[in-house]
């Protein structure tokens, strides 16, 4: 019987893998957050890429939901999309 390869997934379903991987609290420290999640970045450029793409979504999200709740006056409206570049470096 063939083993598993996960690179042999579609694309959306490693992307549904990684969404449940990244921690939903992506405020934490790096030294408090649980480091196993990310050491499936070091498998392969292709998996380093979709999953960086997924942490960076859920940075943005995390962002955008900090920005809609924190309401100062005279300031405009954020949005964190413009962030995005500042993420690369994952």
């Amino acid at each position: 019987m063939p083993g598993f390869r996960f690179l042999d997934l579609p694309a959306e379903l490693r992307v549904a893998v990684y969404s449940y991987i990244v921690p939903p609290n992506v405020n934490k420290e790096p030294s408090d957050a649980d480091p196993a999640p990310y050491s499936l970045r070091l498998v392969c450029r292709l998996v380093k890429s979709e999953f960086d793409q997924e942490v960076e979504t859920a940075i943005t999200k995390y962002v955008d939901g900090i920005i809609r709740t924190t309401d100062l006056p005279g300031l405009p409206k954020m949005s964190a999309q413009p962030m995005k570049t500042f993420t690369r470096h994952l």
